[in-house]
C-alpha cells in the first residue's frame, strides 16, 4: 500500500505538509472540520493463522461494535502509515507501514459520534488495509486506546454475524475473495 510512499518527491511533500500542519483543538475539530468535511480514516484488519482481529469500541462511531484498529489519518500520511500509528495505538503493536496491503474504500455517514454534540453524527471515507502477522506478533497484541477487549475471529463468523457492522463484513469478503492490492 505504500508503494506511492517510497519516492522523493512523495518525502518531500510530507516534509512541507507536517512543516505547515497543526494539530486542531478538540473544540475545532468538533465545530468546524465534522459539519463540513468527509473526514478520511483507515482501519487495520490484522491477519493471524486464518482469523481476524477486532476489537470492541468503547466510543462512538459504533460504540460497543466489533470493529477493525483504525481512525483518522494525519495529513501527509500514506494509509501505511496511517494504519501502522493506530495499530501501534490501539494495539501496542509496531507494523512497517509497508507491510500493509489495500482491501477496499467506502464511505459511511454514522448518526452519533465521540464529540459533542454527539447526535450530529458524521461522515467518512474509510480505506480498509490488511497485514498478516506472526504468531509471536499477535500474542503480544493487548487492547488499548478505544477497545475494551480484543478477539480473533474466523473469517466465516464475521460473515454471518449481522450485528457486526457491513463495512467490516465487506472487508472480510474481499480479503477471502483475494481482492487485495498494493
Amino acid at each position: 500500500v505504500d508503494s506511492q510512499a517510497a519516492g522523493p518527491k512523495f518525502r518531500e511533500t510530507i516534509a512541507k505538509i507536517y512543516g505547515r500542519a497543526r494539530r486542531l483543538t478538540d473544540e475545532e475539530y468538533r465545530n468546524v472540520v465534522l459539519p463540513n468535511v468527509v473526514v478520511a480514516c483507515v482501519d487495520a484488519a490484522l491477519q493471524c493463522d486464518g482469523k481476524l482481529l477486532l476489537g470492541k469500541r468503547m466510543s462512538e462511531p459504533y460504540q460497543n461494535g466489533w470493529a477493525y484498529s483504525g481512525g483518522r489519518m494525519i495529513p501527509g500520511e500514506s494509509y501505511g502509515m496511517s494504519a501502522g500509528r493506530h495499530v501501534k495505538r490501539d494495539l501496542g503493536l509496531s507494523i512497517s507501514p509497508k507491510r500493509f496491503s489495500f482491501v477496499r474504500s467506502d464511505s459511511w455517514v454514522w448518526s452519533r459520534r465521540a464529540q459533542e454534540p454527539k447526535a450530529w453524527g458524521c461522515h467518512m471515507n474509510g480505506v480498509a488495509v490488511t497485514a498478516v502477522i506472526t504468531a509471536k506478533e499477535a500474542a503480544k497484541i493487548a487492547p488499548r486506546g478505544d477497545f475494551s477487549e480484543v478477539r480473533w475471529w474466523h473469517p466465516g463468523d464475521i460473515l454471518m454475524n449481522r450485528r457486526i457492522h457491513p463495512a467490516v463484513r465487506k472487508v472480510v469478503g474481499d480479503i477471502l475473495s483475494g481482492q487485495v492490492g498494493d
